[in-house]
């Protein structure tokens, strides 16, 4: 089978490393990026252990339910003059998220504790009614919130909420299911909760794709891809922008909008496991046992399934023993079922250039013979970053030291 070339130029700087997740509701990291990928942490970017405030949290839950503040104001709440997010938490009053904390303050500065947490995210996810029977605040909506799953991942405690504490709940919240009205009486509502039935499908009109990641922006399994605007999963493939080619091998979940066939925001569980391995360090592969120097006369055993997918800097190659040396370079092993071997290695092997010339697409190596990379010929796939950002062939200049993979 012949494959596209593919060339990604990482001008000076090192691989980008690849991040375990960890069970859904337990990694920050995860819940973070989730949330990014949606617009909820527009304008809130807060280290993990620094506490979040009232306004950011109000903010959050008001975008988790993709309600559109643009243009809401009031004069409620004497304390939010130029605050950023005084949409949003008008929004959040006038649809009975909060009422403040008094009648004519919003505190936006203020600690947010787990309590509040959980009266605005039950609140969001349709359970105000239920909460009340169950002894209203705080008792009846922390209880429905951890019914709901949404502290799953957090210790709760009675102190102020951390970012990372709040990214979890709002994500958490995100997947719960909602409470959807079923009958109204004479004198009371009822209402039901769906399984499969969240935010995400019912306010953000999103639909789930679960399974194994086989393209992931310029990496796939398959040749016939070059776009590194693409997702593929359980055989999709959707549009995404920034999908990350980290995301190969991976089993994941993705949230898409079925009208346009784009990708909007991914999650993982507890179902890969990761390992990233120097390639120096690789001592023997035989009978699908990988063996590494661990350092101290130490020797770490990797086993692999049978079935073993091998990319190589973005492209499937037919891997035998000697395909684990690679000289300088990575890889990265992935555990994509927790069954304790690994079904896929995702290896980057690195070439140094340095930029002596430039002639059109075509770039020239003057420390090997002058090996010239031409971006412009028909059968090739590139991208190039430039300190982890995209980046264009035109950003290339003179004497540029790059880190090459090519497949």
């Amino acid at each position: 089978m012949r494959f596209k070339t593919l060339f990604s130029a990482l001008v000076i700087i090192c691989l980008m490393s690849m991040a375990a997740y960890a069970a859904d509701g337990a990694d920050i990291d995860n819940a973070k990026t989730f949330l990014s990928q949606l617009g909820i942490t527009d304008g809130i970017d807060k280290e993990s252990d620094e506490n979040i405030t009232r306004a950011e949290f109000a903010a959050m839950t008001v975008r988790a339910m993709n309600m559109n503040a643009q243009g809401v104001s009031g004069t409620e709440f004497t304390d939010l003059d130029g605050n950023a997010f005084a949409p949003e938490i008008y929004v959040a009053k006038n649809i009975g998220l909060t009422n403040g904390t008094s009648e004519s303050t919003f505190s936006p500065d203020g600690n947010v504790s787990l309590q509040v947490a959980s009266k605005m995210l039950t609140s969001a996810l349709g359970y105000q009614k239920k909460a009340e029977a169950y002894g209203g605040y705080p008792l009846g909506y922390m209880r429905i919130a951890d019914s709901l799953g949404i502290f799953d991942g957090i210790n709760t405690h009675n102190g102020p909420m951390t970012a990372g504490e709040a990214y979890i709940c709002v994500y958490n919240a995100l997947l719960a299911d909602v409470a959807l009205f079923k009958s109204i009486g004479d004198y009371n509502m009822e209402i039901e909760q769906v399984s499969g039935r969240n935010l995400l499908t019912e306010n953000f009109g999103l639909s789930l794709l679960e399974g194994i990641v086989t393209t992931a922006g310029s990496y796939s399994v398959n040749s016939k891809y070059e776009d590194d605007d693409k997702i593929e999963i359980s055989g999709k493939v959707l549009s995404m922008d920034n999908v990350s080619r980290q995301y190969l091998g991976l089993s994941a979940r993705v949230w898409y909008d079925d009208d346009e066939d784009k990708a909007i925001a991914v999650s993982f569980d507890n179902m890969n496991n990761i390992v990233k391995v120097d390639a120096k360090d690789v001592t023997d592969f035989a009978d699908y046992t990988l063996r590494v120097d661990n350092g101290f006369s130490k020797e770490k055993k990797y086993k692999f399934d049978k079935g073993l997918t091998f990319v190589q800097n973005g492209r499937v190659i037919a891997h035998n023993n000697n395909s684990f040396r690679l000289g300088d370079g990575t890889l990265t092993l992935i555990d994509n079922d927790i069954d304790g071997t690994f079904e896929y290695v995702v290896a980057e092997k690195i070439e140094y250039f340095v930029i002596s010339a430039k002639n059109g697409g075509a770039i020239y190596d003057g420390k090997s013979a002058h090996k010239c990379i031409d971006f412009e010929a028909h059968d090739s796939g590139y991208e190039v970053e430039i300190d982890g950002v995209k980046a264009s062939v035109d950003d290339l200049t003179k004497d540029t030291v790059c880190e090459v993979m090519m497949s």
